[in-house]
């Protein structure tokens, strides 16, 4: 007896406008965070703001990141994907607008916090949308790709904009990405994803313990890149790196990443995607280690590195929770796992640093908690790999 399809399940071939609408709406989202340490400091100088109070709107940003994307899974289940990208958009829009009002410190982080609620809910609404896709993992790898060249043109122009026009300027083309957002988003249906061949989520359907460790682990390793991100124009500074040469290499490695993210498919499947996450986790390891290092060289050097491994873990990661759960569910989680421990990153920083410690000695600390994830992930890995030989049947 057959069973009856599913009336949630997408019927049509996936069109080249749903997804260009998905990746706008995915950029949009990250509009701001793609700049956070240029925006964040024009705040600072705008409001004589400390470093620790840096650390602190970043992580309200990113606190707000992770509360709209706790709707990913309410999407996924009522496919009200173009109604929840509109209203993501206008959160974020009036977040955007709100920066440019002289508050003091408690309401500049409640102006982040409301900024970071639209974009992590876009950004979310995205991912659960490709996520049902019949092949996530490359459309993964090219949003990522698009949105960090979309980012390598804003980092490049933002510095210029905010020297031109201050804060005012800065601003510009976020919202110049949520306009865009805002155009493609009528074409983000569900009747335009291509079928899966997967049983789409159900309401109260739970996933296996094995999932919850991995989106543990997508935490936690997330804490020093978050951290990095937040200060890696300070640690610049400290080791005498004059601006256009940060900004030249904070374009330059989003570029050099973003066309890495566009192979992340035959990596996966040239050696596997849990393998390929614990080669970046090694590499991001040795690059946290090195914060103790300063000069231009070794900051160039050094971030080209990070960025690469870091952009390669969003999709591995992403891409691994596509492989551990077939309903779509785990990977529409992973954004809200990674937003925690992009949000941790900062208030350890900060907290590191209230005790007396440099920049460049409270990242390399960090470097605790990625190793802690590498291991993690080497563990589920390891069960994946078990319960996969025990499967095949015996001849």
């Amino acid at each position: 007896m057959s069973i009856p399809e599913s009336p949630v399940s997408p019927p049509q071939d996936a069109n080249i406008a749903a997804i260009a609408a998905a990746i706008a709406l995915s950029v949009a989202g990250y509009a701001f965070y793609t700049a956070l340490p240029m925006l964040i400091v024009a705040v600072a100088h705008a409001r004589n703001f400390t470093d620790q109070q840096i650390g602190w709107l970043s992580s309200a940003e990113l606190a707000g990141m992770l509360i709209g994307s706790i709707a990913a899974p309410i999407a996924i289940g009522s496919r009200l994907f173009r109604t929840c990208g509109f209203v993501s958009l206008g959160v974020l829009s009036a977040g955007l607008v709100g920066s440019l009002v002289d508050a003091g410190f408690l309401a500049s982080v409640a102006i982040r916090l409301l900024s970071g609620c639209g974009g992590g809910f876009a950004y979310s609404i995205a991912v659960s949308y490709v996520s049902l896709s019949r092949r996530p993992i490359r459309y993964f790898g090219i949003m990522n790709a698009i949105a960090i060249f979309v980012a390598a043109a804003q980092d490049y122009v933002t510095p210029e904009l905010i020297a031109r026009h201050g804060l005012a300027g800065g601003l510009v083309p976020a919202l110049a990405m949520v306009a865009t957002a805002l155009l493609l988003l009528p074409a983000m249906r569900i009747e335009a994803l291509a079928p899966t061949g997967q049983e789409p989520a159900k309401k109260g359907a739970r996933l296996a313990g094995k999932a919850w460790v991995f989106l543990a682990a997508v935490a936690v390793c997330q804490i020093a890149p978050g951290a990095f991100w937040t200060y890696v124009e300070r640690l610049a500074q400290m080791g005498g790196v004059d601006r256009g040469t940060i900004a030249v290499t904070l374009t330059s490695g989003l570029l050099v990443s973003g066309v890495v993210c566009l192979g992340a498919e035959r990596v996966c499947a040239w050696i596997g995607t849990h393998k390929a996450m614990i080669a970046v986790l090694a590499l991001l390891c040795a690059t946290m280690a090195s914060n103790v290092l300063l000069g231009e060289t070794v900051f160039v050097i050094r971030y080209l590195l990070f960025s690469c491994c870091w952009n390669l873990l969003i999709v591995f990661q992403l891409s691994g929770a596509s492989e551990l759960d077939a309903t779509g569910r785990l990977a529409a989680m992973v954004p809200a796992a990674q937003n925690v421990g992009v949000f941790l990153g900062p208030i350890a920083g900060a907290s590191i640093l209230m005790h007396g410690s440099t920049v460049a000695v409270m990242l390399s600390i960090l470097f605790a908690p990625l190793m802690v994830g590498l291991l993690i992930m080497c563990g589920v890995h390891w069960h994946s790999t078990i319960a996969s030989r025990r499967s095949k049947p015996v001849n």
